[in-house]
């Protein structure tokens, strides 16, 4: 998507230097990235700057020069997950306020058998992957507000794992191409690889959470969790003068409602799944796969139906991983599929009354954050009455969104009162032979599945709304709007 006169180019250019001046981080010392067509086109992959969560950013971690020894030992070791002791309380407060919740769920961290997590409610009986309070994708639950499916005939191109050594070929094809895509970054890979990491932000990539050290999250503790996503969105923060991501992916697919509204709640991240695993990550660890193979299988999907788009699991951790997707990007090409990164992807829904004209930019809320909910059918009736608004192109506050959701709540909201159950396989594989294997396989839900399948209301005090999302237009609505803090 590309500007055709220098009228609208400038016009873009001139509003996003507007936005960024206004921006709470303007005293961040590190240099801004030279402007792209892609940055002015205001795909956003940020939050909004006045958000509660990308507060929690405001100040940099260290002013030193990225890669310096100074500049690494500002920030966690890499490879595990950061110690509590260097948790900011500020971080810790929110998490508090979040947890007092009764909308947060009450069963512990899961415990790992070969990727498949298994959970125990409070009083210490099991419960299932697929239970509307636990919704874990693992077992093919994709949660309320998770990105799943790319509306018709769009793919939203996106990376795992970065930045790596193999990303500069990947970054120097995307950039020859001319084309953008989000990054889903480890914070510990961007502590190694800041270089790396200045490329893809310079040139118009955006820039996501992978967390920081690529653990199953689901097995955190809640502080585990904070550390795990906190850090990341921190030295990103630092990085890009300022700008806090809105969007994250869970290592292996592992979420769940309690990893999930910690990411939401507490750093407004949505989160993002997929409906096609490439199995790129594979290649080299077992012989089914191989570049062929998996290029053969991606082919198949570009030549058939459009409708649901395409999310798809792909990696930027390997020469294979690289060679993979510069074999099939002419193939999504020639089949007439448009190729976009995440947040552009759902880029109708990036300005409230974008069917009439640019002028006014939906600020992204989050949930406990402004309304505080006794329990979760008001979380999930907060969420139709955001709905409504935007598709009546207005632009919330606080306390309209509140009154929303008190009225939602009266009337019975069907978006938070429909029950249903998601089909999980029947047992975990018995020839899973390792935990990354069999979470990433079971967590590709497959393109194809529709239908809403939706969880228990307030009766059950974990419970939001789970969708296996169908590519109708109030489904693609409901996916963006409930991106929170992201100006999509």
């Amino acid at each position: 998507m590309f500007f055709q006169t220098t009228a609208v180019y400038a016009f873009a250019v001139a509003t996003l230097v507007s936005f960024t001046s206004a921006a709470p981080h303007a005293h961040h010392d590190h240099a801004q990235p030279q402007l792209t067509k892609r940055n002015a086109l205001m795909d956003r992959w940020f939050q909004d700057p006045t958000a509660e969560s990308a507060q929690l950013f405001k100040r940099a971690t260290t002013n030193a020069s990225p890669g310096s020894p100074e500049w690494r030992s500002a920030y966690p070791a890499t490879g595990s997950t950061p110690g509590s002791d260097k948790l900011p309380q500020a971080w810790k407060d929110r998490l508090a306020v979040v947890m007092n919740s009764s909308a947060f769920p009450s069963y512990g961290p899961s415990q790992p058998n070969n990727g498949y997590p298994q959970y125990k409610s409070a009083n210490g009986s099991s419960l299932a992957g697929t239970d509307p309070t636990v919704c874990s994708f693992t077992y093919q639950c994709v949660g309320d507000g998770d990105i799943y499916n790319a509306p018709d005939g769009v793919i939203g191109l996106n990376f795992d794992d970065g930045p790596t050594s193999f990303s500069s070929e990947l970054y120097d094809f995307i950039e020859a191409n001319n084309i953008s895509a989000t990054h889903f970054m480890i914070g510990g890979n961007i502590l190694n690889f800041p270089d790396v990491f200045a490329r893809a932000w310079k040139d118009g990539g955006h820039i996501a959470v992978h967390t920081w050290s690529h653990p199953y999250m689901t097995s955190m503790t809640n502080e585990q969790i904070l550390a795990e996503l906190g850090w990341t969105c921190q030295i990103i923060s630092d990085l890009t003068g300022g700008y806090v991501p809105a969007y994250w992916r869970p290592p292996f697919g592992d979420a769940d409602y309690r990893v999930r509204m910690i990411a939401k709640e507490v750093f407004g991240l949505t989160t993002v799944v997929w409906n096609q695993d490439s199995a790129d990550w594979a290649i080299g660890t077992n012989p089914q796969y191989t570049v062929d193979s998996v290029t053969t299988s991606m082919r198949q999907w570009f030549s058939g139906p459009k409708s649901p788009g395409l999310v798809m699991l792909e990696h930027e951790a390997s020469a294979a991983d690289v060679q993979v997707f510069k074999a099939v990007y002419g193939d999504m090409l020639k089949n007439g599929w448009k190729v976009v990164n995440v947040a552009e992807a759902f880029n109708s829904w990036e300005y409230a009354n974008a069917a009439k004209d640019n002028s006014t930019q939906i600020q992204g809320e989050s949930i406990v954050q402004t309304l505080a909910p006794d329990n979760m059918k008001a979380y999930g009736a907060a969420f139709s009455g955001m709905q409504s608004a935007h598709e009546a192109g207005v632009t919330q506050s606080a306390q309209t969104t509140q009154s929303s959701s008190s009225a939602a709540s009266t009337t019975g909201s069907s978006s938070s009162s429909s029950a249903g159950s998601v089909s999980s396989p029947a047992s975990a594989p018995a020839s899973a032979t390792g935990s990354s294997t069999a979470s990433r396989t079971s967590g590709a839900a497959g393109t194809g599945t529709s239908g809403a399948v939706a969880a228990a209301t307030g009766s059950t005090s974990g419970a939001l709304r789970s969708i296996l999302s169908s590519s109708s237009t109030g489904a693609l609505a409901v996916v963006a709007i409930l991106a929170g803090s992201a100006l999509l």
